[in-house]
């Protein structure tokens, strides 16, 4: 997918008096006539950099005073990426200790919620079958937590930096390094939250099985388990792979206007999933 091309001309200069500058780059325009940085290679529309709006209408970035209703907007308009943005522009202003608050808030309730969620289910299968109380049933089968669902967790929550430090590396390779790191992290910060909120529950949901209860009352069934105990953090990584990087490729296009926005996002996504395989490795003892 290419950029495409702007169709507004370039300003009179002559009558301009304040500075026009690259949103990604900060690179001064003044004198240009094509509507691209010759700093960082942003192509552009004239009309958007000349009238630029740094407040989003929703964004958490950009609405401290209403917190929780820009979180939820924010949160249900990045689902629709296309649209979302379209409307979110390099020209809206940077606020990345905001962008960090929206990924805490997302990803350390959800995890614990989830650790929750399955140290009930961890007692459920094993320590009320064993007549034991609730802790003791959690850590009764603790390897469970600790083998499987915990590094499920870690991969998870750990997931859009790894992909913010392989799209950096790309971002220098391909000589686009004047771009400020805080676009790139807009972009991955707003394309995972929801595939935080969908992975770890997809991990838990295949790790949380009880093999006992198979045993006695289908036999056969362990297999079955096995199967899925085996696949957990397999398919837990293309969920991610799959949401996560149609959303960025989106983001990439739209936002960033990369030249080749899936190229870039499937390579990086290459790196990610074989860094996480690895961590997910060395974290289950595996």
């Amino acid at each position: 997918m290419e950029a495409s091309p702007t169709t507004s001309p370039p300003p009179d200069w002559s009558q301009m008096q304040r500075e026009i500058l690259c949103p990604l780059c900060d690179y001064n325009l003044r004198g240009l006539s094509e509507a691209r940085c010759p700093e960082c290679g942003y192509q552009f529309d004239w009309e958007e950099v000349i009238a630029a709006s740094h407040r989003h209408p929703y964004l958490f970035e950009h609405h401290p005073r209403r917190n929780v209703w820009s979180f939820f907007s924010t949160l249900v308009h990045s689902a629709g990426p296309s649209k979302f943005w379209s409307r979110l522009q390099p020209t809206h202003r940077l606020m990345p200790e905001r962008m960090l608050l929206y990924w805490f808030v997302i990803a350390v309730p959800t995890a614990i919620a989830s650790t929750v969620v399955l140290a009930f289910q961890v007692h459920r299968n094993f320590g009320v079958m064993n007549g034991l109380a609730p802790l003791q049933g959690i850590l009764y089968r603790l390897d469970e937590l600790a083998d499987t669902a915990f590094p499920c967790v870690i991969v998870c929550l750990i997931w859009p930096w790894l992909t913010l430090a392989s799209l950096l590396i790309f971002r220098t390779t391909m000589r686009r390094a004047r771009i400020k790191s805080g676009h790139v992290l807009r972009c991955v910060i707003y394309s995972s939250d929801v595939g935080i909120v969908m992975g770890i529950p997809v991990a838990f949901a295949l790790a949380a099985m009880n093999p006992y209860y198979y045993i006695s009352q289908f036999g056969t069934w362990i297999w079955a388990w096995s199967l899925s105990r085996n696949l957990a953090i397999p398919l837990t990584i293309l969920s991610l792979v799959l949401f996560t990087g149609y959303r960025l490729s989106i983001a990439y296009r739209d936002y960033l206007r990369f030249p080749k926005p899936i190229s870039t996002v499937v390579a990086s996504q290459v790196m990610v999933i074989l860094i996480s395989i690895k961590i997910y490795l060395l974290l289950s003892g595996n």
